[in-house]
């Protein structure tokens, strides 16, 4: 038990003094750019249509939804965690800071949603998001977030290794905290997310309707 106390404590210690800024950071573009970017698309209703139609298409190429209609937990938890994951990984090419990428992405993919919602009137907009998303999307869209900024902390690093020799940056540490930051922090959060989403969130989207 103390060594789970302790692990924990060193995640919570990482995350304060390392991974904070770029988090909050980070939310607050995903934010703006999904404002931004539904708006812009009110005005694109053709582009709309077709994005939405291939967001479905990849929603549906997944194993996601199971042979009655709904959503699989455990289809949408690996699909998640395999988007945290590549999220992280991403970061270990310097220089190019891909896992920002991946926030634009999603910020997209959620504009166009909501853009689509808009449009059709099938919902409003402000009930999809408070019923629809926030549920598990608080849990799903922070360890989301988290693996993003884990992303750009490691590429940040490997960017001030290469330019500094003498930086006394100790990669292995790093990552050591990276990775029970996954394991304590983000498949917890996945997990939860995943259940919220399968079980809860299709009752309470009755209330957006």
């Amino acid at each position: 038990m103390n060594f789970i106390k302790e692990q924990y404590f060193q995640v919570g210690k990482f995350l304060r003094s390392k991974i904070l800024w770029i988090f909050i950071i980070l939310s607050f573009v995903f934010l703006g750019v999904s404002v931004l970017l539904y708006f812009v698309l009110l005005e694109h209703q053709e582009m709309v249509v077709a994005l939405f139609k291939q967001f479905t298409e990849a929603i549906l190429s997944k194993d996601i939804l199971g042979a009655d209609g709904r959503i699989s937990s455990g289809g949408l938890f690996f699909n998640n965690l395999q988007a945290t994951t590549i999220s992280i990984l991403l970061g270990f090419m310097p220089f190019l800071f891909l896992p920002v990428w991946v926030m634009l992405v999603n910020a997209g993919s959620l504009s166009v949603v909501f853009a689509m919602i808009k449009m059709t009137g099938a919902a409003s907009v402000g009930k999809m998001i408070i019923f629809g998303i926030l549920p598990h999307g608080i849990f799903e869209l922070t360890a989301l977030f988290l693996g993003i900024s884990l992303g750009f902390y490691i590429c940040k690093t490997l960017c001030i290794i290469v330019c500094k020799s003498n930086s006394g940056i100790r990669l292995k540490d790093e990552l050591i905290n990276v990775l029970r930051t996954y394991l304590l922090i983000i498949v917890p959060l996945l997990i939860i997310a995943a259940l919220i989403e399968s079980y809860l969130t299709p009752l309470l989207i009755n209330f957006a309707i």
